[in-house]
């Protein structure tokens, strides 16, 4: 776990560095329905307490790959007791595409540097593209950025 939360911060800063920079030409759209909930906070139940363990030293014992890990915690100094925790990934909460949170999203919005910003409802992330009004959106912003576009003689 210690490992991971360190890639995980890698992740945070590297993305802090980048959060607003944006092309000269950006559009944007993205999902905002309330009926596509999507993680906005990542919550983990636990099947019971681990005692005497920081929950950064806990080792992924097992990863069902829905939502379900099994920790091994130790909790002896010498680190031979083990005790086994269930850790269960709690539903999701607020709007969004059922990926991206609608808070996300709308950070872009707050930037003040996109041309154009579509929030959108009625579809999923993953087949956002086979919704019409996410490919008329995308056309419109294709047709705009071509616009803009000098020819070479």
């Amino acid at each position: 776990m210690a490992h991971t939360c360190g890639l995980l911060d890698e992740a945070r800063a590297f993305h802090d560095t980048i959060a607003a920079t944006y092309h000269d030409r950006t559009f944007a759209h993205y999902g905002a329905d309330e009926d596509r909930p999507s993680w906005e906070h990542i919550t983990w139940h636990l099947n019971r307490n681990v005692r005497n363990s920081d929950w950064r030293k806990l080792l992924i014992a097992s990863d069902s790959k829905q939502g379900e890990l099994v920790l091994k915690a130790h909790v002896s100094p010498s680190g031979q007791d083990a005790e086994m925790v269930t850790a269960s990934l709690a539903h999701a909460q607020g709007a969004g595409d059922e990926t991206v949170p609608l808070r996300s999203a709308d950070h872009q919005m707050q930037s003040g540097k996109l041309l154009g910003i579509f929030k959108q409802s009625g579809y999923e992330h993953q087949s956002s593209y086979d919704d019409k009004q996410v490919l008329n959106a995308t056309l419109y912003c294709i047709l705009r950025i071509a616009q803009t576009m000098k020819r070479r003689k």
